[in-house]
């Protein structure tokens, strides 16, 4: 188990990065949809530069991006300072209405 998760960390942007998109559907104001991530590639691993740019496009100004790494920075502060549980793996959800 160890030796093909660490496979496929390895194939994905998980071991470099720390994070990978399992799924996302990026929606453009004109209301079409694209849809990105493991989930929708037939379980092929996103590649650094779409993950980033998908990042980018899905966090559409430069305030979404900031409040955005700065709830994920505290979540990571406080997850940092806890003693009572062990992750191994964890998911963060998010969305936002683009109506």
């Amino acid at each position: 188990k160890i030796a093909s998760q660490s496979k496929k960390a390895r194939q994905s942007t998980s071991e470099r990065l720390g994070v990978v998109i399992s799924g996302a559907r990026i929606m453009s104001a004109g209301g079409a949809s694209k849809l990105v991530g493991q989930k929708y590639k037939q379980g092929q691993p996103v590649d650094e530069e779409t993950l980033r740019a998908t990042l980018h496009e899905f966090f559409q100004t430069d305030g979404m991006r900031e409040r955005a790494l700065g709830e994920v920075l505290r979540v990571a502060s406080v997850m940092s300072r806890q003693s009572v549980y062990a992750f191994y793996s964890s998911s963060l959800l998010f969305a936002y209405d683009n109506a």
